[in-house]
């Protein structure tokens, strides 16, 4: 039988007595759930003072006796095992807790394993986490665009709500609607008003949206621009900006342009009840493009825009 005491050093972990054929068993003796089976008692398959014994009466009438082992959670698992791998997991054991003292003057304390000094920290949990990621596509083709939108040289703000989108994490009518916070027949989109508004649809395939990108491609001269993700569409313009030779930390600078205005326009229309067309949206990201491309380390002077509007890649070069 299993006992399991307040204080994680201090476990009594079962009774184990020998039976009628001379085998040390651990279990329930009363019910004869024998879970492993072992020629030698606990005390001399480990080092001294890992395990305490004590005699036992059963009313069986075996002798019996009672270990206090270390550590709960690891037995725990071994009593859950089929008794043929018992046998090797407790050596795996043994050889785990070989060098490990104990102070019973100190209290139990949680360690965080994740990190070298046992304390939890959000990195550690984020690096971890990291591990996991399953990007979107081929293994490993897009993880690097969390950290190149981090590395583009525009306003924070622009930043974070980057990272935030290819997360899908921006609080879209579609996302909201999902959570009971709207109505679903408040969820459409807020240009075309047809199809539900998430990530993808109001950033990238709304046809509404899409006439934007497609002319802020004509403006530079990109041609490969359309794609169906959003890490996927950021990579091709981070791309693009280095095949044209745009200044280090302005290769994502149109992309982040597009989507932040994009965003904040949609945000006028759902607030404010703002109007809105697609000539206005065009020309507001042409006017970020110009001031985001002068943040930052520049080796062309300032112009003003029109000069920029004509002849965007040279001013960004």
């Amino acid at each position: 039988m299993l006992y399991f005491l307040s204080s994680l050093k201090d476990v009594s972990v079962a009774l184990m007595g020998c039976s009628s054929d001379e085998t040390w068993r651990w279990g329930d003796f009363g019910l004869g759930r024998f879970l492993s089976v072992s020629q030698q008692p606990l005390s001399e398959q480990f080092p001294p003072g890992l395990v305490q014994q004590q005699s036992i009466p059963t009313q069986s009438g075996h002798s019996a006796t009672s270990a206090s082992f270390f550590p709960s959670q690891v037995l725990f698992h071994l009593f859950m095992e089929p008794a043929s791998s018992v046998t090797g997991m407790v050596e795996r054991l043994r050889l785990d807790l070989q060098g490990v003292t104990l102070d019973p003057n100190s209290e139990d304390s949680a360690v965080w394993k994740l990190d070298d000094e046992g304390s939890f920290s959000v990195r550690s949990c984020y690096a971890f986490l990291g591990l996991s990621h399953i990007p979107f596509g081929p293994e490993g083709e897009y993880d690097k665009v969390f950290s190149l939108v981090w590395r583009t040289a525009v306003p924070l703000k622009a930043r974070a709500f980057g990272w935030r989108c290819f997360h899908d994490k921006i609080p879209t009518r579609g996302a909201l609607s999902r959570k009971g916070i709207i109505s679903l027949s408040n969820s459409m989109c807020a240009f075309c008003r047809c199809t539900e508004e998430g990530s993808v649809h109001l950033m990238l395939s709304c046809y509404c949206v899409d006439l934007v990108w497609r002319d802020i491609a004509e403006w530079v001269g990109f041609v490969n621009y359309k794609a169906e993700d959003i890490k996927d569409s950021f990579l091709r313009w981070y791309n693009f900006g280095r095949r044209v030779r745009v200044r280090k930390g302005k290769e994502g600078v149109v992309w982040l342009a597009v989507v932040w205005h994009i965003w904040l326009v949609r945000n006028r229309i759902v607030f404010r009840g703002d109007t809105w067309n697609i000539s206005d949206i065009v020309w507001g990201v042409k006017v970020l493009v110009w001031r985001w491309s002068f943040v930052g380390n520049i080796i062309q002077p300032n112009c003003n825009f029109y000069e920029f509007s004509r002849d965007p890649l040279f001013y960004m070069s």
